[in-house]
């Protein structure tokens, strides 16, 4: 009896600790009542991927209508008119370069060049050539050509078309001289610009060292002849010059030869050279004070300008101060020394012989005192 109570006590026991241990496991490990079946925790197909209609857009959503990705012709190609440039369109701003590398021969002391009009008759042309102390058979590779249209090309809009003509006449001879030779020119049947209109343009422009002669058969202005010399020069140094300068230039001589008409070439060139003398001190002043200083300078040389030639000039000098301002503040100089240096030498060849007709004036006095002397 008491042995069957022990096992029966034993057999609670056990039981007990077995409960226990189950309810501790019931803690720690979740029944299969709190686990999601696979349907609970994995969506299917339909709910993960969207079908090929959401994803995927139609080609009209992804495609444009050639309408919208290709230009019409009217939109791509310009018409001949936008395509070329009229003269106001191609002047090179202040910060182009004054030249840049071209096609032509390089320039050598002795090379020269002729430009003739291209409307000459060949008697003409003959003329010329004799102007030019050439004779004979000119080599081809000397002679180029300048056009009306090319002399338009500068001109229209700035001289009235009667002026500009429609013959091209107008010719040039251009040499190269030794570096620091100056500019030596002289015309022939030119009878608006002056040699002095010629050389402070070129010097304006930058072209130094050459002998340059202007001519044409018959009187012409020889306002058309710059373009001849801007053709023969580029030519001779194998540089293009900047459409800048050469249409500055082009503004100078216009400019000059107006006023000349008004006060005087001299007055008119003299003017003009003593404001390119300060273009480095103009470009910092207001118009108004620019205007006052053109006036002081003209009042300089007696000369007393309308509002529209003081206009005129200002808007030259705004031209010119696009250029190298210091470059043409120091030519002016060289020039302005040049000619005082011509001018001392002179008068001392003057003073010179003047002297020498004095001594020989005393010495007469002194032989014709002394025989009067001897035979009185």
């Amino acid at each position: 009896m008491k042995r069957l109570i022990c096992l029966l006590l034993a057999a609670i026991f056990a039981f007990g600790v077995v409960g226990g241990a189950l309810a501790e496991g019931e803690d720690i490990q979740a029944t299969p009542d709190v686990q999601a079946t696979p349907e609970d925790v994995q969506a299917t197909p339909e709910d993960v991927q969207a079908t090929p209609e959401d994803v995927q857009a139609t080609p009209e959503d992804v495609q444009a209508t050639p309408e919208d990705v290709q230009a019409t012709p009217e939109d791509v190609q310009a018409t001949p008119e936008d395509a070329q440039a009229t003269p106001e369109d191609v002047q090179a701003t202040p910060e182009s370069s004054l030249a840049i590398p071209g096609d032509y021969v390089t320039m050598a002391e002795g090379d020269w060049r002729v430009v003739m009009g291209a409307d000459l008759t060949d008697a003409q042309r003959a003329q010329v050539y004799a102007i030019f102390g050439l004779s004979g058979e000119v080599p081809a590779g000397n002679v180029l050509t300048v056009t009306n249209s090319e002399e338009r090309f500068y001109f229209e809009g700035k001289l009235p078309s009667s002026e500009i003509g429609t013959r091209s006449l107008s010719c040039i001879y251009i040499r190269a001289m030794e570096a620091g030779s100056g500019l030596d020119i002289s015309t022939y049947n030119i009878d608006y610009c002056t040699e002095d209109m010629y050389r402070n343009v070129l010097l304006t422009v930058g072209i130094t060292d050459a002998k340059i002669i202007v001519a044409a058969p018959v009187t012409v202005s020889g306002t058309a002849a710059l373009t001849g010399v801007y053709k023969a020069y580029e030519s001779l140094t194998g540089s293009i010059l900047s459409e800048y300068a050469k249409l500055a230039g082009i503004d100078e001589l216009l400019t000059t030869g107006q006023l000349a008409d008004m006060i005087g070439s001299d007055e008119a060139t003299e003017i003009i050279n003593e404001l390119k003398k300060i273009l480095d001190v103009t470009k910092d002043m207001d118009d108004e004070a620019v205007k006052q200083k053109i006036r002081e300078i003209a009042a300089e040389y007696n000369v007393e300008l309308t509002e529209t030639q003081v206009q005129q000039i200002l808007t030259l000098a705004r031209t010119l101060e696009g250029l190298d301002v210091e470059q043409i503040r120091q030519r002016v100089l060289g020039l302005v020394n040049a000619a005082n240096g011509w001018e001392k030498f002179t008068q001392t060849v003057s003073n010179v012989v003047a002297d020498i007709g004095n001594f020989f004036k005393e010495i007469a006095k002194f032989f014709s005192e002394l025989f009067e002397k001897w035979f009185s």
